[in-house]
C-alpha cells in the first residue's frame, strides 16, 4: 500500500486520473471534484477536504479518520 504525506492537491476534476490507493496522511484536497470517483481502497488520516464536491464518490473499503470538510458537497 502507497502512503502520502503532507500533500496539497489542487483543482482535481472529473477528467483527472483516479487516487492511487493507499494511505492519504497529513493531506490538503483543495477545489478538487471527486463526483462520481472512485476512492476504493483509500485511507484518509488527519485530511482536509475546503471546497470540493464529493458527490456520489465511490468510497467502498475506504477509511476516513480525522477528516475535515469545509463547503464541500456530499450528496449521495
Amino acid at each position: 500500500m502507497e502512503e502520502f504525506f503532507d500533500l496539497t492537491i489542487e483543482s482535481l476534476d472529473t477528467q483527472s486520473p483516479e487516487l492511487t490507493p493507499g494511505q492519504y496522511e497529513s493531506c490538503k484536497f483543495l477545489k478538487c471534484d471527486f463526483s462520481n470517483k472512485s476512492l476504493k481502497e483509500i485511507t484518509f488520516m488527519e485530511t482536509s477536504f475546503d471546497s470540493c464536491n464529493l458527490s456520489s464518490a465511490k468510497i467502498t473499503l475506504s477509511s476516513w479518520k480525522e477528516v475535515e470538510f469545509k463547503n464541500c458537497k456530499i450528496i449521495g
